[in-house]
């Protein structure tokens, strides 16, 4: 069994009498709302994800995460971090009265976010990486990569542990590069998470390839010079060199009497450390009911989305999401051993779970009496409130990002959370991060 802990989006009503931050380590910055609430809740979700934002921050001179050292994932079992978010359309929720919070922003922070933007060191753009601070490559800096190392260093950066920062320049750069996020309109959080996991990998990987080519380039000319090529290949770029699956890369046919299988694969794409953590393998099984021949075919996913029920749980929406369905009538599948079509049984398997597991719950489902989507507040125990905010649980203490403002929760309102009632919120997004075997006794 998973063990898991968790942060999420939310809304709460009362605030914890905690006047002391849960971790002095930890940088607790509220975010200017210049980009929308589903922007800051994304942000604050990924910050707090901390082999993300260890990865974001240290990438590609830095030291490389242990989770995602190699050989680091024998001695895993799961546990849980999680995001999630609150109704855009509910008018209950838009009238919510706001919970007291606590208002971390101060002149003397605010100059201190300025003193880090024009200060290259205090950035981590300074030249001395053996100081502690961090360079990057001149091809990493015009990417939304940039932008989010930018922002998630000058809050490393900070004196004080909390304050509150403008995320003006990742803001004007995805509004740069996306068109469907320019506007003021409301966006989806689910959305958002997706171009910017998305987007950062591609910038991560075009790097990556460009390091390759110079040092294929490289070790030619040192080859034929007869010089070494140890000195070319510095940083994490290579690493993760390795191949991932795509979804029609591997494909198994097995007899259910003599359970053998044979696979076919194609040349897979590089990974990067964005798919080491994110990215799980799906097998979409299918099983002919008149040769019981059974097909198998794999399937990465970055997120999964699954249907919810009301008063139900995350364990029973995934339970849900891999039962069986009838291919029959026309929907029948074609059976290659039958050379027919034949009904079929078909289901879908998580084969291997990602480091950080990204749920994303469907609370909204198409109506064909009103011919549109309306908004399920199901209540889903596991982690609406008109806008996105983001619940983090750091160093057992609970705290609620609502855009500029940061406060303690009592872990007695994470329940207001699950969805159900028309005044709170209702869980959206939802992360879970492995954790290690020696830290299980601390759960």
């Amino acid at each position: 069994m998973s063990i898991m802990k968790l942060f999420g989006m939310g809304n709460a009503s009362k605030v914890s009498s905690a006047e002391v931050w849960p971790d002095d380590t930890e940088r607790y910055y509220g975010l200017e709302n210049v980009g929308g609430g589903y922007c800051n809740s994304i942000l604050q979700a990924l910050y707090f994800c901390k082999p993300f934002r260890d990865c974001v921050t240290n990438y590609p001179y830095g030291p490389i995460p242990a989770l995602l050292r190699e050989g680091a994932s024998g001695s895993e079992v799961a546990t849980d971090t999680t995001a999630d978010h609150t109704a855009t359309t509910t008018a209950a929720a838009l009238n919510a009265p706001s919970p007291s919070t606590i208002q971390p922003g101060s002149a003397a922070s605010q100059q201190s976010t300025a003193d880090a933007t024009r200060n290259p060191s205090a950035n981590g753009q300074g030249d001395d990486a053996s100081s502690g601070t961090l360079r990057r490559p001149e091809a990493l800096n015009h990417g939304l990569f940039a932008e989010l190392q930018n922002l998630f260093w000058k809050i490393n950066q900070q004196k004080r542990q909390s304050g509150v920062m403008t995320p003006g320049q990742f803001v004007s750069k995805v509004r740069k590069d996306n068109e469907l996020f320019r506007g003021t309109m409301h966006q989806d959080a689910h959305e958002f998470l997706i171009y910017i996991l998305n987007t950062v990998a591609e910038n991560v990987l075009d790097y990556e390839k460009e390091c390759h080519e110079q040092q294929t380039k490289t070790a030619s000319h040192a080859g034929d010079n007869g010089s070494s090529t140890d000195d070319v290949h510095k940083g994490w770029a290579g690493y993760f060199g390795g191949t991932r699956a795509s979804t029609a890369d591997a494909s198994s046919v097995a007899s259910s009497s003599s359970a053998s299988s044979a696979s076919a694969s194609s040349s897979p794409p590089t990974t990067t450390w964005v798919h080491r953590l994110f990215e799980g393998v799906l097998t979409n099984e299918t099983k002919c009911l008149t040769c019981e021949t059974v097909t198998n075919r794999d399937e990465c996913f970055l997120d999964l989305s699954i249907d919810i029920e009301q008063h139900s749980s995350v364990t029973s929406c995934l339970r849900q999401f891999s039962t069986s369905e009838m291919l029959c009538y026309k929907n029948k599948f074609f059976c290659d051993t039958c050379c027919a079509l034949q009904e079929a049984e078909k289901r879908m398997k998580i084969k291997r779970l990602p480091k950080v597991l990204a749920l994303h719950l469907k609370r909204f489902k198409y109506q064909e009496r009103v011919q549109r989507y309306i908004k399920l507040s199901y209540r889903v125990v596991g982690p609406h409130h008109g806008h996105y905010v983001c619940i983090i649980k750091s160093a057992d203490q609970w705290l609620l990002f609502d855009d500029d403002c940061v406060q303690i929760i009592s872990e007695d309102d994470i329940p207001r959370y699950f969805g159900g009632l028309s005044q709170n919120g209702s869980g959206y997004l939802l992360f879970y991060q492995v954790a290690a075997e020696d830290k299980l006794a601390h759960v």
